[in-house]
């Protein structure tokens, strides 16, 4: 578990290390992106409660407009 007052390096390595393992076999990148939320949502706790540091994690991808599909732009 991590907590925001006491995040330092080691941490910071740790848990880049456990976010890189979470694309292993992963079906697609909506697979990916729903573990990295979730990872990021049960690791960061409240100190001595255990609940979780964050209310809402979420995760966004972003796309150049004229990459994006006819349908897509006309939304």
């Amino acid at each position: 578990m991590y907590h925001f007052p006491s995040f330092h390096l080691g941490d910071m390595t740790a848990c880049s290390a456990a976010l890189r393992r979470l694309g292993i076999g992963a079906a697609d990148l909506q697979d990916v992106a729903g573990r990295v939320v979730r990872h990021l949502f049960e690791s960061f706790t409240r100190l001595g409660t255990g609940e979780p540091a964050c209310v809402l994690v979420r995760l966004f991808k972003t796309i150049r407009y004229d990459r994006l599909a006819p349908e897509l732009q006309r939304l």
